[in-house]
């Protein structure tokens, strides 16, 4: 997992976000479900594909709703990626301090 932090961006709305660089074996690892669409696929990661997981106040923020963010393009620190699902809303805090609910996962930053 490597960490970042930085400007999520859909057309002209923007909000700041933490994510992760990470693996396939995240969600389960930490015990999380999904709102919206999938966590990305083994085959994605192995490709290094342009692919990312948003939380749920993330997406809400950008989109309105989650549903409406999957498949969208997103950037992040100014790098392209595709939404390919929304994380359930966890509330409360994440860790390391990070807000669980606004973050990016990712198989690349």
């Amino acid at each position: 997992v490597m960490g970042f932090g930085g400007e999520l961006r859909f057309g002209d709305k923007v909000t700041s976000s933490q994510g992760e660089a990470t693996t396939v074996s995240w969600l389960g690892v930490r015990g999380r479900t999904m709102a919206a669409g999938e966590f990305f696929t083994a085959e994605q990661a192995a490709d290094a594909a342009s692919v990312v997981v948003l939380g749920h106040s993330n997406a809400e923020e950008l989109f309105g709703d989650p549903w409406a963010a999957v498949g969208a393009s997103v950037s992040i620190n100014g790098a392209a990626f595709t939404v390919t699902g929304v994380l359930s809303s966890q509330g409360g805090g994440g860790m390391m301090g990070m807000d669980a609910d606004a973050i990016a996962d990712g198989t690349q930053t």
